[in-house]
């Protein structure tokens, strides 16, 4: 019985290990005095390309014998650098609490969207009005810890069956144990289908097969039965003790939202009679099973594997254009294990949980074929959806694919999407108007009606003119195409009344067909960049002749679309198309001219329905504005081919250089196109898209270990690397520093090899240049895979000390500046000289070699008068090396020095690392004739060998060796 118990327990844990599981925050709680205290709970952060919104509930405890006032206390938002932002009630609630009582207060925040959920916190407070700053601060809650990750995390249920009961011919007392680890409501185009994960364990000496007479239904609490069928996995057999997972389907054949209260997963012994119901063997409750994750849960998903991928929800993106909400869903997939696993197909499905509606996501990023232990790759599930549906009614149903091969698909998260919260105006949206077209041409038909809406406003600088630029939006509401009326004029008025014409830049002369939208840029100079003058937006017919005047037909207020002047993503229409403008990052490097490097990393995205083509370096314009400094800017763009497909994603890289001296913690970076004169090196025709506010983190620069590998992803550069050696070398009775790259080319096909450069930096500010050496000169190309060695290295001026070092490094973009920067504090990865009779297995990465049985002979050259002493030293050595990498042995040597016990030199030679002229495994010597030696006595009482690694004109003692007679 004992151990029947210890089997049945065993089993139970086994089945856990492979369940979805899901993490969740402890609570927190915060005390005003012993009675009275503060808890948090649903706490949600969504957002847009704008803004973002955490809702929360507050719960005031009070456990006192009397009532408490609410209005005594605040709630407020913190980020990491103390900026304070407000929060709302979004629903009444009685400011007086009971005695024994618990009261919720729902609450929303609008916070900006460059922030993350590890940088805020809600913050309680107390009125005191015996204090200057008129507030007690009681204590937070960490957002992050407290963000409501809650779902339905299953509950293992298991059924143990006897399957030779089923299948006489199986072995007496064969049996299988069948847990029920996930289910999932998916809405299909034929109605809701309920799918299940079920693990199945051969508890068996014997290979078996399920038996044909076991049959698996669901059963709902009036006994309706539901026929159910296999997915994937079904007609395997199953090695002793071996587990399979097997998934279900259960069709329901109707959109109305199904009731799966009370469901049980059952397993049935097929009847003898038609019409009648089998022994029932097992039955699972479903309850517990099904799979309602939100953002921020993290699940694990069903896999056999002792290592298993990790799939999480990050953040739902709600952006409420003109006509939809386009909603973009950010999933993380990770490995946890600790080897490489397979990168399943994932792909995406959006639901609303009422069967209205059910439509496919777009997802467009490329992933890896496998994953390394630790690494993830992220996906971007999305889909519009009518501006009136409540975005909490919505789930995205992810699915998965074992291989391409294997194209069976089941899903394996469920996540429900949560209410936005998102303020009015905070998308920058303006009112919508009206207008006839029929006013402008009689012979369009009566009512010929377009919506005009502007989306998006920015102040710029064109030719160093101010200027204004709109994104306008026009829906077509008739049955006929339409086209805007060359009549019809645009014009901006600002609150002195002052009006000003507006230019189309592009997208103005579209047809818009029925029902359908476009979406035009206009620009117009005000003369002025005062970013605090109200605009109104005018909508005129122009006069037919010059004696009548132009009629005004109606105007927006343009002020809320400012909010979108300086959004980091939204789409821009562009003289070359529509483009998503994202800032990734920003960062500052210093130099040692005395100059600072600003530099920014600037993510493209065609959204356009065609292929884009990028201008050449001469005809992007951009830079940066410190405060009322223009500090101008190049771009780089790494990518060589100029062409971006829809969808498709590029890098550009922004920088300036500024005075070490200049304060530039924010500020903000301007993009567009224009035309450089290389000669004057001035701008002329130059067209602003947007302007990205940027500020300086604290750590920007990411912290690069010895052996730990990153990842570049630019075209043409991808690639993985990894600092491998870090070596002091002695020069002219100074130090040099060098740090060793190794690099691996991750590209389809050849690529080349990644320049890197960069600076060392001490404690004291000091900044020195590094130099590299690489084999970049004599090999053109790199295959699939292979690798390069890159040494970035500098001597350090005498004084300077080789303790507190840091090395600042990135991929090399031109000769001022790099990117992709990081940070190696610089730490010796040489071991200590070694001396005796021989040197062994000595690293000179990538390299080993090893000297051994050192013979010291004597022989004499030349005859009679002429003769002459002369000595040979012969050693066995070896070498080998780990890697074959392009540039391993660039500019390195070996050197020996022979010495007498005084320590007088005799003699040194220089031969290669590899190569021509270089030592092979074997027996090598060195030659040298008596009359080099400086004081024979001492050379014959004792000598020595020194051993170095010899590298850009520095050296490393590697060993010592002492030399004996032959």
């Amino acid at each position: 019985m004992k151990k029947a118990l210890c089997v049945m327990i065993a089993f139970i844990l086994l089945a856990a290990s492979y369940s979805p599981t899901v993490t969740n925050a402890a609570q927190q709680k915060v005390s005003a005095n012993p009675t009275v205290s503060f808890t948090v709970d649903k706490v949600v952060l969504t957002s847009t390309t704008d803004a973002q919104a955490l809702s929360f509930t507050l719960n005031l405890s009070n456990q006192s014998t009397q009532n408490v006032d609410y209005n005594q206390y605040g709630v407020r938002i913190k980020d990491k650098n103390g900026n304070k932002y407000s929060a709302q009630l979004t629903e009444k609630a009685s400011a007086r609490i009971l005695p024994k009582v618990t009261q919720a207060f729902k609450y929303a925040a609008t916070i900006p969207s460059d922030l993350y959920i590890n940088q805020l916190s809600i913050e309680i407070f107390a009125w005191d009005y015996s204090l200057p700053s008129l507030i007690r601060v009681l204590g937070s809650f960490d957002v992050a810890s407290a963000v409501d990750t809650t779902s339905n995390a299953p509950v293992i249920k298991q059924a143990t069956v006897n399957l030779s009961a089923l299948d006489a011919k199986l072995p007496k007392n064969t049996s299988a144990t069948f847990t029920l680890l996930s289910s999932y409501s998916v809405l299909k185009s034929s109605g809701w289908v309920i799918y299940s994960d079920v693990l199945i364990e051969n508890l068996s000496a014997k290979t078996i097969k399920l038996p044909d007479n076991l049959l698996f239904n669901l059963r709902d609490e009036s006994s309706l039965f539901l026929l159910t069928s296999v997915v994937a996995g079904q007609n395997q057999s199953l090695l002793t003790k071996q587990r399979r997972i097997i998934t279900f389907q259960t069709p329901f054949n109707s959109t109305a939202t199904p009731t799966t209260k009370g469901l049980t997963f059952e397993l049935r012994k097929r009847p003898l009679v038609v019409n009648t119901t089998g022994t029932v063997l097992g039955g699972l409750p479903m309850d517990p099973t099904f799979v309602d994750s939100r953002v921020g849960t993290v699940l694990t998903a069903p896999n056999l594997a002792n290592n298993a991928l990790t799939i999480a929800a990050e953040k739902a993106t709600y952006n409420h254009n003109t006509f939809n909400n386009a909603i973009d869903v950010t999933v993380t997939l990770k490995n946890e294990g600790k080897t490489s696993l397979p990168v399943p197909a994932l792909s995406g499905n959006f639901q609303v949980m009422d069967g209205s509606i059910s439509t496919p996501a777009v997802e467009k990023e490329t992933h890896p074929a496998a994953l390394a232990a630790g690494e993830s790759t992220t996906y971007h599930f999305k889909a519009e959806f009518p501006l009136a549906l409540n975005e909490s009614s919505i789930q995205l149903v992810i699915t998965g694919v074992k291989s391409a091969t294997q194209a069976i698909s089941k899903p394996i998260n469920v996540i429900t999407l949560s209410t936005s919260h998102i303020q009015p105006g905070v998308t920058g949206l303006t009112e919508v108007t009206s207008l006839d077209l029929k006013d402008f041409d009689p012979t369009l038909p009566i009512h010929s009606m377009i919506n005009l809406q502007v989306i998006r406003s920015f102040h710029s600088v064109s030719n160093g003119e101010p200027m204004i630029n709109l994104e306008v939006s026009a829906e077509n509401e008739t049955a006929v195409a339409l086209k805007l009326p060359a009549s019809l004029l645009f014009e901006i008025r600002d609150s002195a009344e002052l009006s000003y014409p507006t230019t189309a830049i592009s997208g103005a002369d579209q047809t818009i067909m029925p029902h359908q939208s476009i979406k035009f840029t206009l620009q117009t100079k005000t003369g002025s960049k005062d970013e605090q003058t109200a605009y109104s937006f005018d909508f005129v017919k122009k006069a037919a002749t010059p004696a009548e005047a132009n009629v005004l037909l109606d105007y927006i207020d343009i002020s809320s679309s400012f909010a979108n002047t300086q959004s980091v993503n939204s789409p821009l229409v562009t003289a070359i198309g529509r483009l998503g403008v994202t800032l990734k990052s920003t960062y500052r490097l210093a130099s040692s001219s005395g100059d600072d490097i600003l530099m920014s990393e600037v993510e493209l995205e065609n959204l356009d329905t065609k292929t884009v083509t990028l201008p050449n370096e001469d005809g992007l314009y951009a830079g940066y504005m410190l405060n009322d400094v223009d500090a101008g800017g190049k771009i780089v763009r790494i990518q060589t081919s100029p062409y971006l497909y829809p969808n498709q994603k590029t890098t550009i890289y922004i920088y300036t250089k500024v005075p070490y001296s200049t304060i530039a913690e924010n500020g903000y970076i301007y993009v567009g196109d224009g035309t450089l004169n290389k000669q004057t090196s001035v701008w002329t025709s130059t067209h602003e898209w947007t302007e990205l506010p940027y500020t300086l983190g604290a750590n920007t620069l990411s912290a690069a270990v010895l052996d730990k590998e990153w990842v570049l992803t630019d075209a043409g550069r991808a690639s993985s690397g990894k600092i491998v050696d870090s070596q002091i070398y002695d020069i002219n009775n100074q130090k040099m520093l060098a740090v060793r790259i190794l690099q691996t080319n991750k590209e389809l096909r050849n690529g080349s090899i990644v320049p890197y450069t960069g600076y060392l930096t001490d404690t004291n500010g000091s900044v020195l240049s590094l130099k590299t050496t690489d084999d970049t000169a004599g090999t053109a190309i790199l295959c699939n895979t292979c690798t390069a060695l890159s040494t970035l290295w500098t001597v350090l001026p005498t004084g300077f000390t080789t303790e507190n070092q840091s090395v600042i490094f990135g991929q090399k973009l031109d000769d001022q500046a790099f990117t992709t920067p990081q940070k190696y504090a610089f730490v010796s990865s040489g071991g200590t000289a070694t001396s005796g009779s021989s040197l062994s297995n000595i690293a000179i990465y990538p390299y080993t070699i090893s000297l051994q049985n050192p013979k010291l002979t004597l022989y004499s050259t030349g005859s009679g008068a002429n003769s002459s002493a002369a000595y040979d030293i012969a050693l066995d050595y070896t070498i080998s090396k780990s890697i074959d990498a392009a540039g391993s042995a660039k500019n390195r040597s070996l050197q020996f020095t022979l010495t007498e016990g005084d320590g007088k030199v005799i003699k040194t030679w220089d031969t290669p690392l590899v190569g021509g002229g270089a030592w092979t495994t074997g027996s090598n010597k060195l030659s040298f004739a008596n009359s080099e030696i400086p004081d024979l006595q001492s050379f014959i009482n004792s000598r020595q060998l020194n051993v170095y690694e010899k590298f850009e004109g520095g050296t490393r003692l590697l060993g010592t060796i002492a030399i004996d007679w032959y």
